[in-house]
């Protein structure tokens, strides 16, 4: 195989590699510490939140229409709501809601949030939705998040990978850019790196590797030799990819697809998948392995003479 030069320095490669890797662990880890925190706080809402979040959010609500960006566009609803919210059978509405434990600053809280939550819905402030909207279970909501976050910068750093191995070794662009012009460009030393980044953001566009983490997993081995020894590792983050999927696409509820991609056959089509801390930990666990095993074998491979 032809080889060709890396007029990149190969410390500043390595070190842009260590930079991509140590950004997905500070993201994820923060992600999981934002979803163990809001986790304890929002059981049995709005009880346990702290005094402090109950305080700005009334100061919030009673901020929002003096801001310039929101008076135009929410000026004439959020009069009409506060004109709704004063009225006495509402007010009774939100005193049956509460419970002994309640003082009257807690039920006030509650209409507040109400009342932001209605802005841009008036259909929210309808008895039963009230009522919906308060025995919702946020652990839905947050799980939810944090899966679609861990996997998304898992791909990133995948990509990231990809783009750095790219760096190194020119030349595996070859196969999906096949012409002279792009052997001439490979060659040149002007400009280089601004030519080099061009085609290697094409051919990673070429290569589809956001599809999936599975597909990215298919093209680090065929494309750049990097081998993921643990399947049991692919298979729990392809598992968590779907479920990911379907709360983006779908609202998380179950389509064929995903039952026969997951093998999960307790749960019909239509059916909400409930996510639980255990998913969000498999997901965490394994996309953290699989990022390490990644660098791991990146580092050994291209950049074992750098020393660190």
């Amino acid at each position: 195989m032809d080889t060709y030069p890396s007029l990149i320095d190969q410390e500043d490669l390595f070190g842009k590699f260590e930079d991509n890797y140590d950004n997905f662990m500070s993201n994820i880890m923060k992600n999981n510490l934002l979803t163990n925190i809001s986790d304890k706080i929002f059981i049995d809402f709005p009880y346990n939140l702290p005094r402090e979040i109950k305080d700005n959010l009334t100061q919030y609500l009673d901020e929002l229409p003096n801001k310039d960006r929101f008076q135009k566009r929410y000026s004439d609803s959020i009069s009409k709501l506060r004109t709704r919210f004063k009225e006495k059978r509402f007010i009774e509405l939100v005193k049956n809601l509460s419970t002994p434990q309640m003082n009257k600053k807690d039920s006030s809280l509650i209409a507040a949030l109400l009342l932001i939550f209605a802005i841009s819905n008036n259909d929210l402030l309808k008895a039963d939705n009230i009522i919906d909207f308060l025995s919702e279970d946020f652990k839905d909501v947050i799980y939810s998040r944090q899966l679609i976050m861990i996997i998304a910068h898992l791909e990133a750093f995948i990509v990231d990978s990809m783009k750095i191995i790219c760096y190194v070794c020119p030349e595996k662009m070859k196969r999906l850019n096949k012409s002279i012009e792009l052997e001439k460009l490979l060659n040149a030393k002007r400009e280089w790196k601004s030519i080099l980044e061009v085609i290697i953001e094409n051919y990673i566009q070429k290569l589809d590797c956001k599809i999936s983490i599975k597909k990215s997993i298919e093209i680090l081995e065929n494309e750049f030799d990097i081998k993921i020894g643990n399947t049991n590792l692919v298979k729990i983050i392809d598992q968590s990819e779907q479920i990911r999927h379907i709360y983006i696409h779908n609202g998380g509820k179950a389509d064929l697809k995903f039952i026969e991609n997951t093998g999960f056959r307790d749960i019909t089509i239509g059916e909400r998948y409930q996510i639980t801390k255990r998913d969000i930990m498999n997901c965490y666990e394994q996309c953290i392995s699989l990022a390490n095993e990644l660098f791991d074998k990146i580092t050994e491979k291209h950049f074992k003479n750098i020393k660190k």
